[in-house]
């Protein structure tokens, strides 16, 4: 199948091309529509986010500290570091008498949100491992070990359990042996094929994740849908995606977008090949689409996105040839 593409255009000339693969498939896994190589292999990065939740969440982490949905879906989100993604993560590591210093996100950074960003700066204080966009994924992680009995300070462990056991769950749900490296942020990185990965999110988003995540992977979709804006920040993409009836969606680093409706039964993933966010995020429109079916003027901004100077005026314009 052809690669599909992104393009920025200004003044009628083609700038840049960005390639796109992407695939949606059904819940035996086979190929419903796709664009490019549909066995790509494709970090995941943060998408995986959802599925290193299961874990923590089949052994009793949300009923043991009374986690709210809040909580599970900022540790399966990039979050933007606002002051209530901040304020959420700081709160979930209370629940379990533990200190924020337990937290260790490599690559501590300012807020997401160029908003929070500018108000933290304004105040003269410097961003904590609260802002840092996987700060909620690794409290979920480190709460899991302390209810275990496990020490706290190897969550992080290239080869301990709760690395190990974040694998488990990820292989288990994309149906293969992922390849594995190291993320930024300490955690494990995963490469699947394309469609694994899709098949990977419809499991999450409905029925059809193996035991023994089957009831996990309900509540991890459950407490996206409930609390979308912990996945991203207010506005994004994502949080708008997750905040449709029956959708999961996440995004990874470096033009990753997963999604999958309950619904309809589809699951998608796509990859943009030099890795560009903001051709990720238009493709991503269509992927959606293709997955659940129309979705509303929320999405608008992402449509016939315009290229903008330095005040905001028109320059240029994305268009894209990238169908499914």
């Amino acid at each position: 199948m052809e690669t599909g593409v992104v393009e920025e255009v200004r003044g009628g000339v083609v700038e840049a091309r960005h390639g796109v693969h992407a695939v949606v498939v059904d819940a035996s896994g086979a190929v419903l529509a796709s664009a490019g190589d549909p066995e790509l292999a494709c970090m995941l990065r943060s998408a995986a986010k959802p599925l290193q939740a299961m874990p923590a969440v089949r052994d009793g982490v949300v009923s043991r500290y009374g986690l709210e949905d809040r909580h599970v879906a900022v540790a399966c989100g990039s979050h933007e570091g606002t002051p209530a993604h901040a304020a959420t993560v700081a709160d979930l590591v209370a629940r379990a008498g533990l200190s924020v210093a337990a937290l260790r996100p490599r690559g501590v950074h300012p807020p997401l949100a160029a908003g929070a960003a500018r108000e933290l700066a304004l105040a003269g204080r410097v961003p904590t491992v609260l802002e840092h966009n996987c700060s909620g994924n690794h409290a979920l992680m480190l709460l899991r070990e302390a209810m275990l009995g496990r020490d706290p300070g190897a969550y992080l462990d290239a080869d301990g359990p709760a690395q190990a056991d974040a694998t488990a769950a990820v292989a288990c749900a994309c149906g293969c042996e992922p390849v594995i490296a190291g993320d930024r942020c300490g955690m494990r990185a995963y490469s699947v094929p394309l469609r694994n990965a899709a098949l990977g999110y419809l499991r999450l988003s409905g029925d059809g994740m193996p035991e023994p995540y089957a009831d996990a992977a309900r509540g991890v979709a459950k407490a996206m849908r409930g609390a979308p804006e912990m996945v991203a920040g207010p506005g994004s993409f994502d949080s708008l995606a997750n905040a449709l009836p029956h959708v999961v969606a996440k995004r990874g680093a470096l033009g990753v977008f997963c999604c999958a409706s309950a619904e309809t039964g589809r699951g998608g993933a796509l990859k943009i090949e030099d890795g560009a966010f903001e051709a990720m995020e238009i493709a991503a429109l269509s992927l959606l689409e293709a997955v659940a079916g129309p979705v509303g003027s929320e999405f608008d901004p992402w449509r016939g996105r315009l290229i903008r100077d330095g005040n905001g005026g028109p320059v240029g314009e994305w268009r894209s040839t990238f169908l499914l």
